[in-house]
């Protein structure tokens, strides 16, 4: 009888830090857009590795998301995922209960948008500070526009 409840009792502690996903705190219009499947803590490797899919087929989405440890985020992450596709993620992790929480899902922008185009204006640029600057100016003009319908 001991022996049964040891046995339940390690089963239960096993169970209960197995690699957990939060999206309960999502923020977005794209938080519904996704899902997750293959979840899992690599012992050997001391990795949390989980595949987010997306499941819309016609926009591309970014993630947002923290690695949760000890009921704080270690180091946070940002995964875009094409449409319609499925993207493995493996970040570090010291130990089995670490959470993935993804924290904020948005849409990319559509194919031959003003960002893409001003992206692809600054590539042209020689130096690696106009570069920077130029795509810091393609961000605020992005901004500045109205939401997609």
């Amino acid at each position: 009888m001991t022996r049964k409840l040891v046995a339940m009792l390690a089963t239960c502690f096993a169970l209960g830090t197995v690699t957990q996903l939060a999206l309960a705190s999502c923020v977005g219009v794209a938080c519904n857009s996704f899902s997750i499947e293959g979840t899992n803590y690599s012992i050997s490797e001391r990795r949390v590795k989980a595949v987010f899919i997306n499941k819309v087929k016609s926009r591309g989405i970014r993630l947002n998301g923290c690695v949760i440890e000890a009921g704080k985020c270690s180091r946070t992450f940002v995964l875009e995922i094409d449409p319609g596709l499925r993207s493995p993620m493996s970040e570090p992790a010291r130990n089995r209960g670490a959470i993935l929480d993804v924290k904020a899902a948005d849409f990319l922008p559509q194919q031959g948008s003003v960002s893409q185009q001003c992206q692809r204006q600054c590539v042209a640029n020689v130096t690696l500070h106009k570069r920077a600057h130029c795509l810091k100016d393609c961000s605020l003009t992005i901004a500045d526009l109205p939401p997609l319908a």
